[in-house]
């Protein structure tokens, strides 16, 4: 199994994230395994240390939380221009 920073590189160092004036620490996870995690498109290999993290580092578990309510945001979006044809130009006209 490839790391999650990918072949041939180094795991990330401790990164300062400054986001909407929410200031994130993360130090042992890439924000976009976070997000392929949410979205559930991680093996069950890849979830355990992720899962173990999680029960230790209130950061991961509020950057989990943002994603968990992005992605529940976006496929309310999706599941609404689903059912109305028009709600893309709707949206568009309303802007």
């Amino acid at each position: 199994m490839e790391p999650f920073w990918g072949p041939g590189s180094a795991p990330p160092r401790k990164v300062l994230l400054v986001d909407a004036g929410v200031v994130r620490y993360l130090a042992r996870f890439p924000e976009e395994v976070w997000e392929q995690y949410a979205r559930g498109a991680l093996s069950e290999d890849e979830c355990e240390p992720l899962e173990e993290h999680l029960l230790i580092c209130s950061a991961c578990q509020h950057l989990l939380a943002e994603l968990d309510a992005y992605i529940r945001v976006i496929k309310a979006a999706a599941a609404v221009a689903a059912e109305n044809p028009n709600a893309r130009q709707i949206c568009l006209d309303g802007a």
